[in-house]
């Protein structure tokens, strides 16, 4: 069609009721006023010429704040035949309906705003990928793909080299859709990021479920199973099946159907991912809030300001910081090595972790013998620390006097052990620590294998290393 002649901005409070709009000219950039903190703003746009009014852009949302840390992303434009709405009629039988309202309304930054209690922007996936704002700002994006396809491509080149030099610089990314998965890994669009940095293989293309229960230590442990067939919304007909890899861990899984992981998590300091394989807009709304609560106190955000009407927090929740000097052993910083080396033999994630106590094979000490890695750390007051720590244990001969240990030396010298056992498991597993007892102390971190003399021996690989305190 033709040129605009002018644009009209409409807002709303709830992304149902419209105001009348305002005319704002020729112009593509327009300024909001007299907005107040804390409040949730919803805003889409019309073009206008001699032929009428256009339909709406997207809708985008912003939660008011001094400073957002949150940047929402709409990255699910797809709109074709595929998704016709499925309708039997008495009279004409079996039919495909052009249901726009259920194939793509283009307003789910609705059902991730409204629940987002944080400050927060947000952007279509266009405006990310043309370098009209910078992720970099962000602490944390939530980029909804819905059922974004290979046709269009769910995160283009562009898009996944942004995300990949956010996420290596310490961001937190949520993201969900139907068809990542299929699309970047079953369909070669990118498999070393959709496995490098969304942490995921694909395993199949259609659950056959619609519900999802949390994996016992995740993020989501203790909520109910939930389900996301939320009516009036589009179906999430192919959820795909996944596998957590390059460090990451199951959070949801497929409740019935063919079962298998629907979720994975992955933290290292305050580098985090929560990924999706279904949307999370389609979640039925009583479940939303509770999911969405869990996946931001995941990440590393600091808080401006508490609607109580979702949380339940008496005061602000803390700000919290990771104390611990290179935790993925990637440089020689921070650590002191007791009989223990740096390696690239087994990581959890990056280049290289380090190694306490002595393979299966090599030749045992003539000696009990400590291996370690140390470091020193200020704890601050505050209100908790927790330490947090990536091991893969190996051993041999079912020996209990070989074994792994974790434990710290308070101010006054005082030695504390925090955790003794043997194990031969070889898979990484996380282990956590309460370290609050000590808040206000310098302590020394302690993380080894003993070995005693016979020919049997114990060894463990380290990494991913964080210590996470927080102040009020």
């Amino acid at each position: 069609g033709d040129a605009a002649d002018y644009y009209r901005v409409y807002t709303s409070t709830d992304g149902i009721g419209w105001s009348n709009g305002i005319s704002v000219g020729n112009t593509t950039a327009y300024t909001l006023t007299d907005l107040s903190p804390g409040q949730l703003l919803f805003v889409r746009v019309t073009a206008v010429n001699g032929g009428g009014e256009s339909f709406p852009t997207e809708t985008l949302a912003v939660r008011i704040g001094d400073r957002a840390q949150i940047l929402l992303v709409n990255g699910f434009d797809r709109l074709n035949r595929t998704m016709l709405v499925p309708d039997h009629d008495p009279v004409e039988g079996d039919n495909l309906r052009m249901l726009l309202d259920r194939m793509n309304r283009y307003d789910y930054a609705v059902q991730h705003g409204e629940i987002i209690t944080y400050p927060f922007d947000s952007a279509s996936n266009e405006a990310v990928r043309d370098g009209d704002l910078d992720l970099d700002g962000y602490a944390a994006v939530d980029w909804i793909l819905g059922e974004e396809s290979a046709p269009d491509q769910t995160l283009d080149e562009t898009e996944r080299a942004l995300l990949a030099d956010f996420l290596d610089g310490g961001g937190a990314l949520f993201i969900s859709g139907t068809e990542v998965g299929w699309h970047l890994d079953d369909q070669g669009g990118d498999p070393a990021f959709y496995n490098g940095y969304l942490r995921a293989d694909y395993v199949a293309d259609d659950a056959g479920t619609y519900e999802v229960e949390p994996v016992s230590g995740s993020i989501f442990d203790g909520l109910p199973r939930f389900r996301f067939d939320a009516p009036g919304m589009y179906d999430a007909d192919y959820p795909d099946v996944i596998t957590p890899t390059n460090g990451a861990v199951a959070a949801l899984t497929y409740s019935g159907g063919t079962g298998g992981v629907a979720a994975v998590q992955y933290e290292n300091g305050c580098q985090r991912l929560v990924y999706f394989g279904f949307p999370f807009e389609v979640i039925r709304p009583d479940d939303r809030a509770g999911v969405m609560a869990r996946v931001m106190d995941f990440f590393c955000l600091r808080t401006t300001f508490l609607p109580l009407v979702f949380r339940s927090y008496s005061t602000r929740p803390p700000e919290c910081s990771d104390l611990i000097l290179n935790g993925g052993f990637e440089s020689e910083e921070g650590w002191t090595l007791n009989r223990a080396v740096y390696t690239a033999a087994n990581v959890h994630s990056g280049a290289r972790s380090a190694r306490v106590g002595i393979l299966p094979g090599e030749p045992g000490p003539e000696r009990s013998t400590f291996s370690s890695i140390s470091q020193a750390v200020a704890l601050p007051t505050g209100s908790s620390a927790t330490l947090s720590i990536w091991v893969y244990p190996v051993g041999e001969g079912e020996d209990a006097d070989d074994y792994h240990y974790v434990g710290l030396r308070d101010d006054a010298g005082v030695y504390h052990p925090l955790d003794r056992w043997s194990s031969d498991v070889r898979t990484w597993e996380l282990r956590t620590y309460d370290l609050s007892p000590y808040l206000g102390q310098t302590v020394t971190l302690y993380i080894g294998t003993h070995n005693d003399s016979d020919d049997d021996t114990a060894a463990m690989y380290v990494d991913d290393v964080a210590l996470l305190a927080c102040t009020p």
